[in-house]
């Protein structure tokens, strides 16, 4: 799934690691950081991009819990661990819009926003994709 999700996507020698992190200490780095444990705090399957998809839906996860936790300087780490995987769909419209709409930069987003991989559970797709809608939403 990874390598169909990279070749559909144009996403090439992507090194997940620079955006993955080690949770504690990246709390050592600033009171001003928001866990969002998505198994937990909002769904282990999330999908679709809206209402009309379901409440577990990317532009509530961006509107209810990323955003709130960017602003004013914030840091958002969002551990994706236990999470069933993500669709396109559901990451690009949880992730670009904070670019389009709320007018991040992808700069300030590569700062304030860790997404947490555990070793053991395959999400470098997600974390891949969501950084490629950060940087395309920037250039439409």
């Amino acid at each position: 799934m990874v390598t169909s999700f990279r070749k559909i996507f144009g996403v090439k020698d992507v090194h997940v690691a620079r955006h993955a992190i080690d949770v504690e200490s990246d709390l050592r780095l600033s009171d001003d950081a928001h866990i969002i444990n998505v198994a937990k705090d909002f769904s282990a399957t999330p999908s679709g991009r809206s209402e009309e998809d379901g409440q577990h839906n990317g532009a509530r996860l961006r509107e209810d819990f990323l955003v709130p936790a960017l602003k004013d300087d914030g840091i958002a780490i969002l551990r994706l661990d236990g999470v069933a995987p993500c669709a396109a769909s559901f990451v690009e419209e949880a992730f670009a819009p904070l670019v389009t709409k709320h007018h991040f930069s992808p700069d300030y987003l590569r700062e304030h926003l860790r997404l947490f991989v555990d070793k053991d559970h395959l999400h470098d797709d997600t974390v891949a994709l969501a950084f490629h809608y950060i940087d395309n939403a920037a250039v439409d």
